[in-house]
């Protein structure tokens, strides 16, 4: 499953990519297949630039368009966007 969302999202070269890191979007186990989160990582630093950052904690969820900040107080539970680069 993992190889051919690879494959899709290579063959589509979308304008955008959304990443999710959440505790319970992947529920990754010990022994989990590691393969897209290696590959995401390369492949969206080879052809993508972030334009925009959601922070989400219990008490609100920030959300950064294009002034994405450097660091982050408390970061746990946030999505990436990613434009490809031109």
């Amino acid at each position: 499953m993992q190889e051919e969302m690879i494959s899709e999202i290579e063959r589509t070269n979308p304008k955008y990519l959304v990443s999710f890191t959440m505790n319970d979007s992947w529920l990754r186990r010990p022994g989990s297949d590691l393969l897209i989160f290696s590959w995401a990582n390369d492949y969206i630093a080879k052809n993508y630039v972030p334009v925009g950052f959601v922070n989400i904690t219990s008490a609100e969820t920030e959300y950064y368009f294009d002034n994405i900040p450097t660091t982050v107080e408390s970061l746990k539970d946030y999505i990436l966007i990613y434009r490809r680069k031109l």
